[in-house]
């Protein structure tokens, strides 16, 4: 058994064995598995010199981790960016990633630029990952041979790779020591290991709200099922009595550990209380149904094509598949556990196997919209709501299946003399690390980010350099978060200040305008604001240079593109897809490039109350060119919702990311929709 030995066994209690020295052969090829990992999931990076995801997004959070770093050097106040100017205190609308700004800063420090910076943060994060994953396998005592290929799969997994383009993700190696603990804990009933778990548990938080969360739901769940399974009776006494011997390190940890997390969440609950949480229907949209577990990345080597996930559904919410290999060994782990005696490896593999497979059934929509236990109590527990994303919760379900696994792996690699059945389970082992291998990873280069700032601020300087920047270039073949995180970034270079912005939260009052940053929408905010339009550099543009050398095209329109259908009903099953026949008639002065500008023709659903539903979100019907006039018949992808009834299908065109513009004077045909 692991964290035992014979004296131990023999008075009954169980006491953690340290692990012996590692050979030199197995550092290299620890270390090689760390510099692997960071190869794979940080593949742009190395190969194409990219920065993983867009210029949205994966930005922010470089934009974020710079605000810390300008805080630490008193340029700015750590609570309020320079984005949101005037408003105060915005750094809670999103994560703020205070536990890995010392890994940024130390680049700073050295000398590398924002970019470089956030590149080298990235692999840093990878490589605490992928050692953290090593460290719990040398603590599960875990064969050299099985830990290397089984830790690369657990921090680099290929549906990892693809949500790099949200890289506030990676951070979950607190996790993985405070699992290490925990289990430790578990196995030797010594507080002091409870203790460290709760340490490496507020530090997560710290790193990543989400995943300090998630934590405590999968602590919960091994807790639970481990006490069913596998649990001595004298467990809680050998608790109690080692609490008692460790009470003042105990209690100093868990009141410092809770202070900090108090610390931590107060701004955001504070926000909350005045700005409510997320609504349901958000968490609807990205909750994963039972084929979002076996539908995989694009970028798969191997099953790229697999896709299962429900139509219409957030699809890099939904690319959850750890490979076959790893589902199977992770149900045969749990099978073997639950036949197996009750102090062994193969309980211990099945208490991890089972808490994995309890918690994807319980954050899993297995019928309609409402077969979900999680949604269930994110209903009654309106809190809870703020972590929408909860899909996200698989990338340390992938560190529990890789633990589960190891543990059964290793228990069979130790049990026999069979050379045969020992290079299966290494093979076993390394066929799920090859399953990971994805090849390619979206990103952007450093050069166009640092392009794109120096023109913006560039033409800042002509529109009168002043301490605060609007940047409203209106409609364009840029969306709009891209163009609000354009003007934060260039707000960061010269330590001033952006009203506009981009974050999981905005301010009141700042929607129409960071949807729409056109002049009109501006100028309308300054006045709601208060402020005046002479001490604010209004920027509508960026150098032709620049443009030219982006391929950024600005258009100005009047949106006056109409859908129109003759059908005034159409009658669908549940979720079936269908199309419907419509026009375009178009009161523009000239042709609108609608697919270079990102505008679709499409719809929105509202039910008998006039609730507008999003589940499953309307499809885009790309339109291409439009010209003056009425265009030819177009089909209009359509698909009912999974709940019968009767609902309006409101015909809209959509510039994606800016704007509806039957909200903006362009309504279309409006539809009935029955669903039976």
């Amino acid at each position: 058994m692991p964290f035992e030995d014979a004296s131990a066994q023999d008075t009954g209690r169980i006491a953690a064995v340290p692990s012996p020295p590692l050979p030199r052969l197995w550092i290299s090829l620890y270390a090689l598995t760390i510099l692997l990992a960071c190869l794979h999931t940080g593949q742009s990076i190395v190969f194409f010199d990219g920065i993983p995801g867009d210029l949205a997004d994966a930005r922010v959070t470089n934009c974020i981790l710079e605000h810390g770093f300008q805080s630490i050097l008193g340029y700015a106040r750590l609570l309020s960016p320079s984005q949101f100017y005037p408003v105060e205190g915005t750094l809670v609308y999103t994560d703020n990633h205070l536990g890995t700004l010392p890994i940024y800063a130390i680049y700073r420090w050295v000398g590398f630029s924002m970019e470089r910076s956030f590149q080298g943060w990235f692999l840093t994060v990878i490589a605490l990952d992928a050692a953290s994953l090593l460290f719990l396998f040398r603590r599960l005592r875990i064969s050299r041979a099985l830990a290397c290929p089984l830790a690369f799969f657990g921090a680099s997994s290929c549906s990892l790779v693809l949500k790099c383009g949200h890289p506030q993700v990676l951070p979950y190696f607190p996790f993985i020591l405070a699992l290490a603990c925990f289990l430790s804990f578990l196995r030797s009933a010594d507080a002091r290991l409870l203790a460290w778990a709760v340490i490496w548990f507020a530090y997560q938080n710290a790193c990543y709200m989400y995943d300090g969360y998630f934590s405590v739901l999968i602590l919960t769940a091994v807790l639970v099922v481990f006490m069913a399974l596998t649990a001595p009776r004298d467990f809680w006494p050998l608790v109690s009595q080692s609490a008692r011997r460790n009470a003042v390190f105990l209690s100093c940890t868990i009141v410092l550990s809770m202070a900090g997390l108090a610390l931590l969440y107060a701004p955001y609950a504070g926000f909350s209380s005045k700005s409510g949480t997320r609504p349901m229907a958000e968490l609807l949209l990205l909750a994963p149904n039972p084929g979002a577990w076996f539908s995989a990345s694009a970028q798969s080597a191997f099953y790229s094509a697999q896709k299962f996930y429900k139509p219409g559904g957030y699809i890099i919410e939904n690319t959850l598949f750890s490979g076959w290999v790893a589902w199977a060994m992770t149900l045969v782990a749990l099978g073997t556990g639950l036949r197996a005696s009750r102090p062994s490896d193969y309980r211990l593999a099945a208490v991890l196997a089972g808490s994995c497979v309890l918690l994807v059934g319980f954050i899993t929509t297995w019928r309609g919209t409402t077969g979900n236990a999680y949604l269930w109590v994110a209903d009654h527990i309106s809190s809870l709501r703020a972590f929408r994303s909860f899909a996200r919760i698989a990338y340390l379900l992938f560190v529990l299946q890789a633990a589960a696994i190891a543990v059964f792996l290793n228990a069979v690699y130790v049990s026999t003399r069979s050379r045969l059945v020992r290079v299966l389970t290494v093979v076993v082992a390394a066929a799920i690390a090859v399953e990971q291998l994805s090849l390619g990873q979206f990103h952007y280069s450093p050069w166009i980010a640092q392009l794109r700032v120096a023109g913006l601020v560039e033409m800042w300087r002509k529109a009168g350099d002043h301490q605060v920047l609007i940047f409203a270039p209106g409609y364009s073949n840029q969306g709009a978060e891209t163009i609000n995180t354009d003007s934060w970034q260039a707000a960061l270079s010269l330590h001033r200040f952006s009203i506009n912005g981009y974050s999981g939260n905005q301010p009141a009052n700042y929607a129409q305008f960071l949807n729409t940053p056109s002049v009109e929408n501006a100028k309308a905010l300054l006045t709601t604001l208060g402020l005046n339009v002479s001490a604010v550099s209004l920027v509508t543009d960026w150098p032709e240079a620049v443009k030219a050398r982006l391929g950024i095209q600005t258009y100005t329109t009047s949106a006056r593109i109409v859908p129109k259908a003759k059908a005034t009903e159409i009658t669908l099953s549940p979720g079936e897809e269908a199309t419907l026949p419509i026009t375009l008639h178009s009161e523009e002065p000239g042709d609108v490039p609608c697919d270079v500008l990102h505008i679709y023709a499409s719809y929105r659903l509202f039910d008998t109350r006039g609730v507008n539903v999003i589940d499953p979100p309307s499809p885009r019907t790309f339109v291409h060119t439009v010209r003056p006039g009425d265009s030819e018949t177009i089909a209009l992808r359509m698909q009912a919702p999974r709940t019968p009834g009767v609902y309006e299908a409101k015909l809209s065109m959509v510039h994606e990311g800016v704007a509806w513009w039957a909200d903006i004077g362009a309504p279309g045909s409006i539809v009935k929709f029955v669903v039976q």
